[in-house]
């Protein structure tokens, strides 16, 4: 396999594991989007610009595991993000808040992923009895 190839299934790999942790017990959080290009360029792979309505805005966004800005950073023009045609793992991380992973197909129009982040639940209280 070619070094892409395999940091690619690493990163999948990681992200089915994340999401069998993460849903032991719950309900579990991948949602897929379907992403479509507006751009191609003549050089390298077509991408698709895709565009982020995530709460919190201060939320970091992972593209394929690699740390890409904050939310706010891709939230309508000129700020989105520009991904290659395929398969891709966003993971939203943000303090007192509960990660999300979403998976994103990325086929022919633009388009948005839009996510609520969910607050992390409160430690209970320890008695003083």
């Amino acid at each position: 396999m070619t070094r892409n190839r395999t940091a690619f299934v690493s990163a999948i790999a990681a992200a089915v594991f994340a999401l069998f942790v993460a849903g032991c017990g719950s309900v579990p959080l991948e949602k897929v989007h379907v992403v479509t290009p507006e751009l191609q360029l003549t050089k390298g792979a077509p991408t698709a610009q895709v565009t982020l309505q995530i709460v919190p805005e201060e939320a970091r966004v992972f593209l394929d595991g690699r740390y890409m800005g904050r939310a706010r950073d891709f939230n309508g023009e000129p700020s989105v993000l520009h991904v290659t045609h395929g398969t891709h793992v966003l993971r939203f991380e943000a303090d007192k808040f509960q990660n999300e992973l979403t998976t994103v197909v990325v086929t022919e129009e633009p388009s948005l992923v839009s996510v609520r982040m969910l607050p992390r639940p409160q430690a209970p209280e320890k008695s003083s009895s």
